[in-house]
């Protein structure tokens, strides 16, 4: 029978050495964001935070590497708090558990770990509350006597591709698809008009199309209030260096609706192990009458039930009504506040809990939400998935 062991590593230098290994559990996992991969975290790390805060809690059966959580040190309100490697540009804090292992014992060595390393909290981003992985982990928490509150719940949306093209349009609402076919007449009678599917692209081919994307990005509303990635310090870098990591690993894949040849809109996405993510969408201001982005997300998805039947969509970010429209099914990921030892941690956790209410209320925001309407909901019982 074998003994799980758990170990951290405590700076970039050093997990770069177990790189390997963590690049081969995130592929037997069931994670599928490719920048949670060692390349994607190294990026994030020297990008956004400091590489002597970084950390990995790793778990081990014998040689092989099962478990592994990435995250930060840091302080709040005189605590040792381990933080995600998150913020409002990308996530890569995924929680690795290999499939063939017991979740549970796995996890509880984390938690273990954790706790011996005199970390009092976690606060991670991107939890998906349906995930086995993460659910182990928040159990394992729990019996240990810690506190669990998860924040800041969203609702994001996945496609399902099917084989059959016609039968999942057929599926969205009627208002939906004339809309779709409106704009996408108008787009023809006004030019040739084309969807491009990009991948296997060299170093510099990506960093060409790159700047495409950054110049379509900044020609959309983002100019108006500065959010675009020109308009942001340091992010022309970090994109660049992320997308020719992606292109490395094989992962990268880039669609541009070309109109006479021109670039109008666009979609940046990474692809593996059968998913493609929909990382940033945009469209050039200048033929918005045609609702460019509207009608490259339905090329891009005609295409890809074409050519990649059995594969999902996921739209990334939080689920809002015009994604909604496309979307089959959505599941949820929120922030993982949890307090892993000590009563000041377990009493921050429990007064956070009782004061959301009152900050809701507050703040005028209602207890539930609206939920909204899924086009494509009909569709995903029958694909094969």
């Amino acid at each position: 029978m074998s003994k799980l062991h758990a170990t951290s590593v405590q700076s970039l230098e050093e997990f770069r050495s177990i790189a390997p290994q963590w690049n081969q559990l995130w592929e037997s996992s069931n994670a599928y964001e490719p920048i949670s991969r060692s390349e994607g975290i190294c990026l994030w790390v020297n990008h956004f935070s400091s590489p002597d805060q970084f950390c990995a809690t790793l778990v081990w059966d014998e040689g092989n590497l099962v478990g592994a959580l990435p995250w930060i040190r840091s302080r709040s309100a005189a605590m040792n708090v381990a933080t995600a490697l998150s913020n409002c540009w990308c996530c890569s804090n995924e929680l690795l558990i290999d499939p063939t292992a017991n979740a549970d014992q796995v996890a509880g060595c984390i938690v273990g770990e954790l706790r011996q390393m005199n970390q009092s909290m976690l606060q991670l981003d991107g939890v998906h509350s349906d995930s086995d992985a993460w659910n182990a982990l928040i159990n394992q928490i729990q019996q240990a006597g810690g506190v669990v509150e998860i924040t800041r719940r969203r609702t994001l949306g996945l496609v399902d591709i099917g084989g059959d093209w016609d039968a999942y349009f057929a599926c969205l609402s009627g208002n939906h698809r004339s809309s779709v076919r409106r704009a996408e007449k108008q787009a023809r009678r006004a030019g040739e008009l084309e969807v491009q599917r990009l991948s296997d692209l060299t170093a510099e081919e990506t960093e060409r199309y790159m700047h495409e994307v950054f110049r379509i990005e900044n020609e959309s509303w983002k100019a108006d209030n500065a959010s675009s990635i020109l308009a942001s310090e340091g992010m022309v870098d970090y994109f660049l260096q992320e997308a020719e990591i992606a292109r490395q690993a094989g992962m990268l894949e880039l669609w541009f609706l070309l109109l006479d040849g021109r670039p109008i809109a666009f979609e940046y996405c990474h692809r593996c192990k059968g998913v493609c993510l929909s990382y940033k969408i945009g469209y050039d201001q200048e033929f918005r009458k045609f609702a460019p982005g509207k009608v490259l997300r339905k090329l891009q998805l005609e295409t890809l039930h074409q050519q990649d039947p059995g594969s999902i969509l996921d739209t990334q970010g939080v689920l809002c009504e015009a994604k909604a429209k496309w979307v089959t099914r959505t599941f949820e990921t929120g922030c993982l506040t949890a307090s892993l030892g000590g009563t000041m941690a377990g009493a921050f956790v429990k007064g956070m809990r009782q004061a959301r209410p009152l900050i809701r209320k507050l703040r005028g925001i209602p207890v539930i939400e609206d939920s909204i309407a899924l086009g494509g909901q009909s569709y995903a019982s029958t694909c094969s998935l």
